[in-house]
């Protein structure tokens, strides 16, 4: 509402996927995939049907929050509105943060650019601490599901922990202990992890994760595959695409028994496929001429020298964007010609009847 205030350009950053219908976006539901909805780009009929009425869904909804009466009527006196939605659409460059090496490809518009990872950044060396433990340790199995997922419910807990004790390998986890619970041996916890400094060390093998969007892009960074758990919202698209590409596996968190957690695990350390595919993943997102953020910072600066190439389709209403009078116009046209085929065959029917009773 401030740049529509002050009447200047909006930037919009997204660190969830864009809801195209609002952008005028061609995202078609036929291989877009709903960020709400946990599927992939090759989708059949039934998860097509799904993927549209999802749009639909999220379209009704909006992306923003509805303002208050008052609020409305303050900056109705600035410019002509119907809601915030109406403002965000107005959006002159879009920066998203997704990339095809993680996500789905989709079409881009020219005021848009894709900077997924805009937080990666080259490991820095260990401290003492931590640099010990990766030296002692053969193996490192890497556990964080973020910062605000440090503890969990009892239950949660102690499958995690009977998982880890069955596994050979050194475990370090983002893990706030609450119930002071007993820790296996090969356990490590901490309140608060080095993780982009640990995923550059060869000796982790594999990254537990809720699959944010951070977490998920240190991880390929790195090149280190995942086991992706979600939590919530993008997260369970997010682990979608993963599993999807081949980066990892994915294991449901609040239903996953010690034994399932424990396979997948084993899974993604000793079948090669997994790291060789996002090491693959890893060079694609390495070999550009700009980082995300350096991308994100040259779009920007393009955009405050020349402006943005916006299309038409945002001044338009969405059943032109979508072009359902065209296609209503079609069907109608459609309808009229079997009409008049149904007429034409009831006609000669009709006449060869006479002709027969004539005789």
């Amino acid at each position: 509402m401030i740049p529509f205030r002050l009447d200047i350009p909006i930037v919009s950053l997204l660190s969830i996927a864009l809801e195209p219908w609002h952008a005028r976006v061609p995202w078609l539901p036929s291989f877009c995939p709903n960020a709400m909805l946990q599927l992939t780009d090759n989708m059949n009929f039934l998860e097509r049907l799904q993927n549209l009425f999802a749009y639909i869904y999220m379209h009704q909804i909006g992306i923003t929050s509805l303002l208050p009466t008052e609020v409305f009527d303050a900056y109705s006196q600035y410019g002509t509105f119907s809601s915030p939605d109406d403002i965000f659409r107005r959006t002159h460059l879009w920066i998203l943060t997704s990339d095809p090496v993680l996500d789905y490809p989709k079409p881009i518009m020219p005021n848009m650019v894709e900077a997924g990872g805009l937080a990666t950044k080259p490991a820095k060396a260990l401290d003492q601490q931590w640099g010990a433990i990766v030296e002692e340790a053969e193996s490192i199995v890497l556990v964080s599901f973020g910062s605000i997922s440090s503890s969990f419910p009892r239950d949660i807990s102690l499958r995690f922990l009977s998982s880890f004790s069955m596994l050979q390998h050194t475990v370090i986890w983002r893990f706030i202990n609450k119930e002071n619970l007993t820790i296996p041996d090969n356990v490590i916890i901490s309140n608060w992890l080095p993780q982009n400094d640990l995923l550059a060390q060869t000796k982790v093998k594999v990254f537990v994760s809720h699959c944010g969007n951070n977490g998920l892009y240190e991880a390929l960074y790195h090149g280190v595959p995942l086991v992706g758990m979600p939590l919530h919202a993008d997260q369970f698209y997010n682990a979608r695409c993963v599993s999807h590409k081949g980066y990892g596996k994915l294991v449901e968190f609040t239903k996953f028994s010690p034994e399932e957690l424990v396979m997948a695990i084993e899974e993604v350390v000793n079948n090669q496929t997994y790291r060789e595919k996002i090491r693959k993943a890893s060079l694609m997102f390495h070999d550009r001429s700009e980082k995300p953020a350096e991308r994100a910072v040259a779009a920007i600066e393009r955009f405050l020298r020349h402006g943005s190439i916006q299309s038409h389709a945002v001044d338009i209403p969405l059943y032109q964007f979508l072009m359902l009078d065209v296609l209503a116009f079609c069907a109608l046209v459609l309808i009229f010609c079997l009409l008049c085929l149904v007429w034409a065959v009831r006609v000669c029917f009709c006449n060869k009847r006479a002709k027969q009773k004539t005789h």
